[in-house]
């Protein structure tokens, strides 16, 4: 077990932020846990965050035990690359720009609000939305993703999605699309962009919230199966 700082994280909240690694064996209890904490938890504020695999349920426990609570239910979809798009893409689709920076963060802040930040009754919806906004706005410091691929629509980014490169997959790091755009198949195009700009990947991967229902039923039409589930954990202290 071992806790390892999130510098960007604790950039943002103002205060130190960790992420806590457990292995899956030797089982752990949860004196084994409050004692390797106290060292962290007796230094002021602080805010430590986990993910475990739902199968885990000794861990659960152990954790529920030492005051984490349970804020998301992580699902992991995944489908193969070899098959080919069933429709062309409707929207115009294109590499993001320095340009498009200003509008992918205010896409990222306003419309993903069913993240596990957001989800979090100690986090206010302004830091939960800013963590997005600062996510997706890394990329064009080259702080974060491999590809950033933007909708566009009479000259203004509607949407975007940013990827990560990973041997023969890519992984869905962010997606969003204007609330206002809903229905006219700008994440589904965006989807079909990044399949073909990565053809010579084998599997696309995508993470969604067990809270989002649009997101989930969004990825099953698109062909997506479910790969795997993890439950995310939250401790705030001081």
């Amino acid at each position: 077990m071992k806790l390892i700082a999130d510098n960007w994280l604790s950039t943002l909240f103002q205060y130190d932020v960790y992420r806590l690694e457990i292995s899956r064996s030797p089982a752990i209890n949860a004196g084994d846990l409050a004692l390797s904490l106290e060292p962290t938890l007796t230094r002021g504020r602080v805010f430590i965050y986990l993910k475990t695999d739902v199968r885990q349920v000794a861990l659960m426990q152990a954790l529920a035990d030492n005051a984490f609570r349970l804020v998301d239910t992580n699902i992991v979809f995944t489908r193969s690359l070899q098959v080919p798009a069933e429709q062309e893409p409707e929207n115009r689709i294109r590499p993001a720009r320095p340009a498009d920076k200003a509008a992918v963060e205010r896409l990222a802040e306003n419309c993903l609000v069913h993240t596990r930040f957001h989800l979090d009754p100690q986090i206010p919806n302004e830091l939960a939305g800013r963590v997005k906004r600062n996510w997706a706005g890394n990329f064009f410091s080259g702080q974060r993703g491999d590809t950033l691929l933007v909708a566009e629509m009479d000259g203004t980014p509607t949407g975007f999605l940013l990827l990560l490169h990973r041997d023969q997959t890519i992984v869905v790091d962010l997606i969003a699309v204007d609330p206002k755009r809903r229905r006219m198949h700008i994440g589904r195009d965006l989807i079909h962009f990044a399949r073909q700009y990565y053809g010579q990947c084998r599997t696309i991967q995508a993470g969604t919230q067990l809270a989002n229902g649009s997101s989930l039923e969004f990825y099953q039409n698109l062909g997506f199966r479910l790969q795997t589930a993890q439950h995310v954990f939250h401790l705030h202290r001081g």
